[in-house]
């Protein structure tokens, strides 16, 4: 499976973090509100009390995980270190595992108060448990690109490896590290899911680039080598079929699925979409093209979130679909459909499908993206 989320965290600031994405996206309680500063490849400010994104459940928990994010504080850190729980929480079954706080060096603010350095803490289970490890300090005001490989495991099957890069350009430094140790504090192996917390006493963290993924398969299964940038493309344009339906005042297929400007009118958004009941009618657009990832770069991989409800009960199976600049086309397996509410649906691309081989820009800004009903 490798890579299995990437999110740049700008979709939803690019629309103004409309509540209804976020939580399709992420779940979520209490989100807090989106703030404009500090964003750099579409990043997404969050600011706020008890501010909670948590990634879908896994089907069945995973017992390694990597995980790579670029964040930054907008600011000092105001208040007192015991109330700050931002940080990343590794969860079974709606509790945490283990898990990083950012949390603020005392008298390192103007006047001796908390404020401009962090450390990030690694604890086995919440924000009051057990202390593992510290690293740091680090500075607010400054981006840090941060990855992280835990294995969560009973007795001495566990282990972690902490690693950042200032500013997402400098060579990885480990800042913390352990093995042979127990990281699963409800005596169980794995986690199903990643809770991002953002609760900074009123300041805002941004995040940005988030990656997960696993050890399993032959590609991005072990810690990055490099910072990894996640960049949007937008639908630009119609594809070469567009089989389903207009619906909503939908003046072509591009216009029902391109991102809506801000500020987001959710049920508008919703109501501009595409429908069928006819197999294997197919339906796809062409997105912006992606200009330049640095030289030195590579493309680790191709997202593609599509979200899908039933019109009125009942089931039915689609698939995402590949078409290259030739067309050629590569379809996922059926995803079943079985609400009328809207859900987000993702297919990651770790290699070019019908090459089989790394992604390249020509082939990225060739690509046509979409989707076909199957039953």
């Amino acid at each position: 499976m490798a890579i299995f989320f990437m999110d740049s965290m700008g979709d939803q600031y690019a629309v103004g973090a409309d509540v209804t994405q976020i939580q399709r996206k992420f779940g979520f309680s209490n989100h807090g509100s989106g703030t404009t500063p500090g964003h750099r490849v579409g990043g997404l400010a969050h600011q706020g009390i008890n501010g909670i994104l948590t990634t879908k459940t896994l089907s069945s928990p995973l017992n390694t995980w990597i995980l790579q994010w670029h964040q930054k504080f907008l600011g000092r850190l105001d208040g007192s270190a015991a109330t700050q729980i931002s940080g990343m929480l590794f969860r079974k079954t709606g509790s945490a595992q283990i898990s990083l706080y950012n949390k603020p060096v005392s008298a390192s603010g103007v006047g001796g108060q908390d404020g401009n350095l962090y450390n990030i803490e690694i604890r086995l289970g919440g924000p009051s448990d057990t202390l593992l490890d510290t690293a740091g300090p680090f500075w607010a005001d400054q981006w840090y690109a941060f990855q992280i490989k835990v294995t969560i495991a009973t007795g001495t099957g566990g282990s972690y490896t902490l690693q950042v890069s200032k500013g997402g350009t400098e060579a990885w430094t480990t800042v913390a590290s352990d093995t042979g140790i127990g990281t699963a504090n409800l005596g169980s192996d794995g986690a199903d899911a990643l809770r991002i917390d953002f609760d900074v006493n009123n300041n805002a963290v941004v995040y940005d680039n988030v990656v997960i993924a696993d050890d399993t398969g032959s590609l991005n299964n072990d810690l990055f080598a490099k910072p990894v940038f996640v960049n949007f493309q937008v639908v630009d344009g119609d594809g070469a079929d567009t089989d389903w339906d207009l619906q909503g005042g939908a003046s072509d297929t591009a216009d029902a699925l391109d991102d809506p400007a801000a500020p987001v009118d959710q049920a508008a958004e919703d109501a501009t979409r595409i429908v069928s009941d006819t197999t294997n009618d197919e339906s796809l657009v062409s997105v912006s093209d992606i200009t330049n990832i640095g030289s030195g770069a590579s493309i680790l991989g191709v997202a593609i979130n599509v979200e899908a409800a039933m019109e009125a009960s009942g089931t039915a199976n689609f698939q995402i679909g590949y078409r290259n600049g030739a067309d050629a086309r590569d379809y996922s397996t059926d995803i079943l459909l079985n609400s009328t509410m809207f859900d987000l649906h993702t297919r990651i691309l770790e290699e070019e499908p019908i090459a089989a081989a790394a992604w390249t820009i020509s082939q990225l800004n060739a690509a046509q993206y979409g989707v076909k009903r199957t039953t």
